[in-house]
């Protein structure tokens, strides 16, 4: 059964009433959730507030997918032939990359 999934600003807003002294239960049954997926909300996103939940949300886009770093670093790897050469000399050819940056965006 697939899941209803609540944005976390839906989350965040629930207990934002909980926190203004809503009921609980009333605020569930507004939502459609039961009071135990309210209560591990109110343990998972406690004291968060919308920066920090974006900040959140961007983590786990960037680790969601580690293929993509894989496939940048093997453009890299074409782009500056560094089939034969050693560590070191990689080191120098190599750019430094931001997390979040793909090699394209790299300075040169």
């Amino acid at each position: 059964m697939p899941r209803k999934g609540h944005t976390e600003e839906q989350i965040i807003y629930a207990l934002r009433q909980a926190e203004a002294g809503k009921k609980a239960g009333d605020i569930c049954r507004e939502m459609g959730v039961s009071q135990q997926a309210f209560y591990s909300w109110k343990r998972r996103y406690a004291g968060l507030g919308l920066n920090e939940l974006r900040e959140l949300r961007q983590l786990r886009e960037e680790n969601r997918n580690p293929q993509l770093h894989f496939r940048g670093l093997l453009k890299l790897h074409s782009r500056y032939g560094l089939h034969g050469c050693l560590p070191a000399q990689r080191r120098t050819f190599v750019p430094r990359l931001r997390p979040g940056q793909l090699p394209d965006q790299a300075a040169r």
